[in-house]
């Protein structure tokens, strides 16, 4: 009889226990693992143990009065904790909107760059200047490879590594105890503009993404966990006509949409019809661009790795590499890219596309592109040849030392590099091309 009383009570109460009580650390009767709260399958657990199916040091804390048995009354108990309802309530809820213990802040939102991270910890801005000596750029056309140095910054906001919880279905999927989450505003990605001699001005700019929070052109994490983080090398790809039926993916309507990390997509785009891809120097009108599509792999990583995505502006300034205001002996600008102020990389450019998804990280990220310059069996990938030499599509970056971000709230980053490659299609001058980039922090 006490078995089915035991069943009957339970079924009645689990019915509604799909809510997850605050971040309790192994307090809270039934709490079996000391994160979290009390969860279903905690509730399941004792429930086990005072039917005799389960041991009862399976988890002692179901007995909360420590008589040897655990009773109905012990079981209502933790049912109620695990609904949030009276009983045991430990620390917090991290992410509603209440400071509670183990909270240093608690915004309500899942998003970081407004001063409180994820984990409900405050944000701190990490100096990010890049090492202009080692930090490079390849941009690897159908023929040559061009090598290029880059300057500037780009800054991490972070939180503290062991934080009060996180709030679920947040945009850091692999957070984890010990972890370091990581935003990137829009305005925190300040790398100088780049000169392609005799080509284009390159200009790098942070774009807003609904996904990652407002404000914000990416999320991440860098693990210092004990557990570290997986699958931190990119394969960044593109198809220049996904209806040829030789790259990927097959798109014969043109009209794929593939989901991205950080809860981002992509999806197919008509050339030269007024769509997203299409731009004044669209060379292969009525072509299917292809969704971009991204590849993680690589199994556990070092402590210390990271992997960011993020959301960036790409634009490209016929100028011939100048870089520079430049003006005609009349006083008018001498490349109408450059807009009404004549300088380049500004808001008021008249060339700006379309943001993409890039992967910083600091595995490998490597960049593929199919069907280069409107020919379905050429491509630019790291198992071909551009212009009878490798291609050149792939950077390897170094991970972070912990110990050094730990000792450092608003620095420690130095030794780290993040690396990124991604495919470029018509790119003014240069044709078909994948870039990837190398950030070396100093």
């Amino acid at each position: 009889m006490r078995r089915l009383s035991l069943v009957v009570c339970v079924a009645s109460v689990l019915t509604g226990a799909s809510a997850r009580a605050s971040c309790g650390v192994g307090a809270c009767p039934g709490d079996c693992n000391g994160v979290a709260g009390v969860q279903i399958d905690e509730i399941v657990t004792c429930v086990g143990i005072g039917l005799e199916l389960l041991p009862a040091d399976t988890c002692g804390s179901c007995d909360a009065n420590l008589d040897g048995e655990v009773t109905i009354d012990e079981l209502v108990s933790e049912v109620n904790t695990g609904l949030g309802i009276g009983g045991c309530v430990v620390d917090c809820f991290c992410g509603d909107g209440v400071v509670e213990t183990g909270e240093s802040c608690d915004d309500g939102n899942p998003f970081g760059g407004d001063g409180c991270v994820l984990n409900c910890t405050e944000e701190s801005v990490r100096q990010g200047t890049l090492d202009a000596k080692r930090s490079t750029s390849v941009w690897q056309t159908a023929v040559i490879p061009i090598l290029l140095n880059l300057s500037g910054s780009v800054d991490l906001r972070t939180g503290e590594a062991d934080g009060a919880g996180f709030v679920e279905n947040g945009p850091y999927p692999d957070l984890g105890p010990g972890d370091i989450p990581v935003t990137i505003k829009t305005t925190d990605v300040k790398l100088d503009q780049i000169s392609v001699p005799g080509a284009v001005c390159a200009c790098i700019r942070g774009v807003s993404a609904e996904p990652f929070g407002p404000g914000n052109a990416g999320v991440g994490v860098i693990g210092c966990g004990p557990g570290g983080l997986t699958d931190i090398d990119s394969l960044t790809l593109r198809d220049h006509d996904a209806r040829d039926g030789v790259g990927l993916p097959n798109d014969p309507t043109c009209s794929a949409t593939v989901a991205l990390p950080g809860g981002l997509t992509s999806s197919s785009c008509l050339e030269g019809t007024g769509a997203g891809c299409s731009t004044p120097d669209s060379q292969h009108v009525g072509a299917c661009n292809g969704p971009l599509m991204i590849e993680l792999s690589g199994g556990q990583a070092p402590r210390g790795s990271a992997r960011i995505v993020t959301n960036l502006s790409f634009s490209l300034l016929s100028d011939s590499g100048t870089c520079a205001e430049t003006r005609t002996s009349d006083g008018e600008c001498a490349f109408p890219d450059y807009g009404p102020d004549c300088l380049p990389c500004t808001a008021d450019d008249a060339v700006n596309v379309e943001p993409t998804a890039i992967v910083l990280t600091t595995g490998t990220a490597r960049g593929s592109l199919y069907g280069v310059n409107g020919s379905p069996f050429t491509d630019i990938v790291d198992s071909a040849e551009c212009g009878g030499s490798p291609c050149k599509t792939a950077a390897t970056g170094d991970p972070f030392d912990c110990d050094a971000l730990a000792a450092d709230p608003t620095g420690g980053l130095s030794g780290g590099v993040l690396v990124g490659a991604w495919p470029l299609i018509d790119a003014p001058q240069l044709g078909d091309t994948v870039v990837s980039i190398n950030l070396a922090f100093r």
